[in-house]
């Protein structure tokens, strides 16, 4: 069980979501808000200086108790170098040290790098392209492949100038129910806020945890009118269905409180040492599946 007094500092991220000539993005979630400074450094130039900052703009959103969505867009006072290798850290004082993600993070660090990188380019010729992640697919996880490409001593050739994650990035019609389990952990660790769900047979989000219907029930959640009924069929019953749907819905997630985390689980390896996977109380006629899906 997430022990909501062991939640890491930085819960995801840091993320270079945005790149330009004078200009980029820094994403990343953090328990508590947190006053940063970017450094950003020159690798590949003969004098390796620091690039000069003009501005931080600092945007967060509070998802939860102890959950907050940040995104740092920066402003530099001269353009990037093309095809040059910069470094780039988050400096910060925390309880009265002085720290950085680096020093919080080294394992995200390639070797001989005490920061992150990127290379920047204006014109791209290498997209790499990438979809929603889904952890109980049945194959090995790409994303390691990915950081070998991306890496300093990589092939230049063969290293992407961006990759895209398009769409949702997580499938949230097909969660295995030890994710579902590990998704309420989160929720109740990170005391994501609650909703109130309407024309349903709960009446807030929080009435999910422990519900009978939550795992692998979630269609006897959906709203009961006469529309709803016929999408009910629709949906989880009838072969013949619309664009989009799933045929594994029965643990579709319902919060968005559930798809945050869902994101955070998917996205970030630092809250997954206290997640306990043991079978929760469900239906015994589901415990085989569960008990197979870890």
């Amino acid at each position: 069980m997430v022990n909501s007094q062991n939640i890491p500092l930085i819960i995801a991220g840091p993320q270079l979501r945005h790149l330009a000539k004078n200009k980029l993005s820094i994403w990343y979630v953090s328990r508590e808000l947190i006053d940063c400074k970017p450094v950003i450094q020159e690798v590949d130039a003969p004098t390796k200086s620091q690039v000069s900052i003009q501005g931080v703009q600092h945007i967060h959103w509070q998802l939860g108790e102890k959950c907050f969505i940040n995104l740092l867009s920066i402003d530099l006072d001269s353009e990037l170098a093309e095809k040059q290798r910069y470094t780039y850290d988050l400096t910060f004082t925390y309880e009265g040290k002085a720290s950085s993600f680096a020093q919080e993070l080294p394992e995200m660090c390639y070797s001989g790098y005490a920061a992150f990188s990127f290379k920047f380019v204006s014109q791209l010729e290498n997209v790499l392209h990438g979809s929603c992640r889904k952890a109980h697919y049945p194959e090995q996880d790409s994303l390691p492949q990915l950081a070998n490409l991306v890496a300093p001593d990589a092939n230049d050739d063969l290293r992407p100038d961006i990759v895209l994650f398009t769409g949702d990035q997580v499938y949230v019609d097909d969660v295995a129910g030890p994710m579902l389990h590990a998704i309420q952990q989160v929720i109740q660790a990170l005391g994501l806020f609650e909703e109130e769900i309407q024309g349903s047979k709960i009446q807030n989000s929080k009435e999910l945890i422990g519900h009978p219907d939550c795992f692998y029930q979630r269609q006897n959640l959906l709203p009961e009118t006469e529309i709803n009924e016929d999408l009910e069929k629709v949906f989880f019953k009838g072969k013949k269905k619309p664009v989009f749907t799933s045929v594994n819905a029965q643990n579709h997630l319902i919060a968005l409180n559930e798809m945050i985390a869902l994101y955070l689980l998917s996205w970030s390896s630092r809250l997954w040492s206290s997640i306990d996977l043991s079978a929760p109380d469900i239906a015994t006629e589901f415990q085989p599946r569960y008990a197979s899906e870890k």
